[in-house]
């Protein structure tokens, strides 16, 4: 939810040949509360839903996004 810590970074690299995957997958994170570190590179809360994964599976982008917890060290 939008409430949660932003713990969760993502980095995409979608082939300009799927660019209509790219803004959709750009409009999609910005919908769960992730903000653009830069184009390809996103910082929110996570997981990301599992539906969401599920769709990356069937548009056959998944192996193109990678995703990093951030865990503070105290």
């Amino acid at each position: 939810t939008k409430d949660s810590p932003s713990n969760l970074i993502i980095s995409f690299d979608i082939p300009e040949k799927n660019r209509i995957i790219r803004y959709w997958l750009r409009n999609q994170i910005k919908i769960f509360g992730y903000k653009m570190l830069q184009q390809s590179l996103w910082l929110g809360p996570g997981p990301l839903p599992a539906s969401f994964l599920k769709r990356l599976e069937d548009l056959e982008v998944r192996k193109n996004i990678k995703t990093f917890k951030v865990v503070s060290k105290k």
